[in-house]
């Protein structure tokens, strides 16, 4: 076998059974809300999920001070099956736990002032 193609298997090989990472910046609080709250919640959702890898560990992130909201990185690592599972999963548990805790999820909005001359 030639060595590229060799490479090639080889790379393919370690890129299938390597575990991958979910990405997610998640729009997660109002300013008001309590970020160590929400931290918290997080890490207890990646910790109940069995299919979340413990080694890498998960990384949780304060990512951004937004114009009206504070943003996190939640970035834990899966098998690549279980990638877009996750992905989803995720997201619904967010969403119901935080909810349930009373942290709102800020969506964009504009205020528009109208003054008459």
């Amino acid at each position: 076998m030639k060595i590229d193609k060799l490479l090639t298997v080889l790379w393919l090989i370690i890129f299938n059974l390597a575990p991958t990472i979910v990405q997610a910046q998640l729009p997660l609080l109002k300013k008001k809300d309590e970020i160590k709250q929400a931290k918290q919640l997080l890490t207890d959702i990646l910790a109940a999920d069995a299919r979340i890898l413990k080694d890498p560990a998960p990384t949780i992130g304060l990512l951004e001070l937004a114009d009206s909201s504070v943003n996190f990185a939640v970035r834990p690592w899966v098998k690549q099956a279980d990638y877009w599972d996750v992905f989803f999963s995720l997201q619904e548990t967010v969403k119901e736990k935080f909810d349930e805790a009373g942290i709102n999820i800020p969506f964009p909005q504009q205020d528009i002032h109208i003054h008459q001359s």
